[in-house]
This record gives C-alpha cells, structure tokens and sequence, in this order.
C-alpha cells in the first residue's frame, strides 16, 4: 500500500462538506448536546456552507492539522 501525503487546496473543502452534510453519514452524531455551529440535533449533520470553509482552511494550515480520505 503506497501512502501520499496531500495538502488540500481550498477547493477540496466540497467533500469535507459532502461528508458533513450527509444524513447517513452523520446519523452516529445526531442526538448530542452540542452548540456547534451549523449542527443539527436530530439529523446529526453540520452545515458547511461555502463562506466557512476559508476560515476552517486558515486554522488547519496554521495549525498544521488536515482531513483524511482513503
């Protein structure tokens, strides 16, 4: 298995939002009691509208913090 390691621009931010938005895939997450913003209580996704997606960006570079898919 070859692993690359790949610095997403900030147009790659569709699937993290594709990911967030998907009501199957965040059904493990519905029912908490969190105040994040964009989250649903019953649904379990998070919103990720388009204008976040520059400030969720600017933080995981600075912090040197990214997401993963395989």
């Amino acid at each position: 298995m070859k692993l690359e390691l790949y610095v997403p621009k900030l147009e790659d931010y569709w699937y993290e939002k594709q990911l967030n938005e998907d009501e199957k895939t965040m059904s493990y997450n519905a029912g908490y009691d969190v105040s994040f913003p964009g989250y649903n209580y019953d649904t379990g996704i998070i919103l990720f509208p388009k204008e976040r997606w520059k400030i969720k960006y600017d933080k995981r570079i600075k912090e040197r913090m990214f997401f993963c898919i395989h």
